[in-house]
């Protein structure tokens, strides 16, 4: 088994990002305690992990 660590966020390449979605096994959602914007984006990210899904 391997371990892989995208950080699909800062993707521009919004289809690359639905395939690591649709072929992914686990997905964890990390955001900057620091940062609102990081942590409202999460949503964004949320919704379209389970449009991919």
């Amino acid at each position: 088994m391997m371990l892989e660590i995208l950080d699909s966020a800062r993707s521009q390449f919004v289809a690359m990002r639905e395939l690591y979605i649709r072929n992914g096994q686990g997905i964890i959602l990390v955001y900057s305690i620091t940062s609102k914007s990081s942590f409202s984006e999460l949503g964004h990210m949320r919704e379209q992990i389970e449009s991919v899904k």
